[in-house]
């Protein structure tokens, strides 16, 4: 998958080959266009190496750089835009709005094509895609944001295909969320469930020994929901990171 990145352009000729290099390297990983950039540093190289001064391969190789550098952003962008819209894409899912399936759809093939982008058009491509996909996602969600068949009162809906939860309360849609639940041989299970224990804070504290692939360290969290005998609780995870 494409990775993020900052770089700020240096203004010295030495300082430009190491940004260079490193953009280089960046675009490379995440198979984007290189524009000039290494024919121009390596003409800068040369200019340098043979005490030409590097003025004009200076210019030029900054130039490149900007453009790189832009694509370089294009592309964060829309990794993390994608994120944005997978979410609403899987809320849409767990919800079982009228157009999840086709937003499910669309949005797989805008990843292989964000994937396979490698110019700033093929980029701005997949931006439109993402645009369209996250506003038909967003007024599908509010369209249909009361009318489910849910318990009465407030409920909790976790999808365990979609890794999503969302929060109701008498059939509409308060608010969802990214989940992440189970582990392998220890799955969460299906059912409906009543919540008969909460406690803020609380520690989890591993009921397995050390050496065991069930063993996990002492972990506190600000809350939790128990809904099933045995230890399955609903809970917040200070230990990942706020994007999943």
């Amino acid at each position: 998958s494409k990775a993020a990145a900052s770089v700020t352009l240096a203004n010295a000729p030495g300082g430009l080959l190491q940004v260079a290099a490193l953009l280089d390297g960046i675009a490379r990983s995440d198979n984007l266009s290189l524009f000039q950039v290494p024919q121009d540093a390596a003409a800068l190289q040369q200019a340098l190496t043979t005490n030409q001064g590097g003025g004009a391969q200076t210019a030029a190789l900054t130039q490149q750089l900007a453009l790189l550098r832009a694509e370089i952003g294009l592309n964060d962008s829309l990794v993390q835009q994608s994120q944005t819209v997978m979410d609403l894409v899987d809320q849409a899912g767990a919800e079982q709005t009228p157009n999840a399936a086709t937003y499910v759809a669309q949005y797989q093939s805008s990843q292989q094509a964000l994937t396979a982008a490698q110019t700033p058009n093929q980029l701005a491509q997949v931006q439109t895609t993402l645009n369209t996909l996250q506003q038909g996602a967003q007024q599908s969600l509010s369209a249909d944001q009361c009318g489910h068949t849910t318990i009465s009162g407030k409920s909790i809906y976790i999808s365990l295909s979609l890794q999503e939860m969302v929060f109701y309360d008498s059939g509409c849609a308060v608010k969802a969320t990214p989940v992440t639940t189970g582990r392998p041989l220890l799955r969460t299970p299906t059912g409906t469930f009543r919540i008969f224990d909460k406690q803020t804070p609380y520690v989890f504290i591993s009921p397995w020994p050390p050496g065991s692939p069930f063993w996990y360290p002492t972990s506190p969290v600000n809350w939790v929901m128990e809904f099933a005998q045995g230890g399955y609780y609903i809970h917040d995870a200070p230990w990942e990171p706020t994007s999943e």
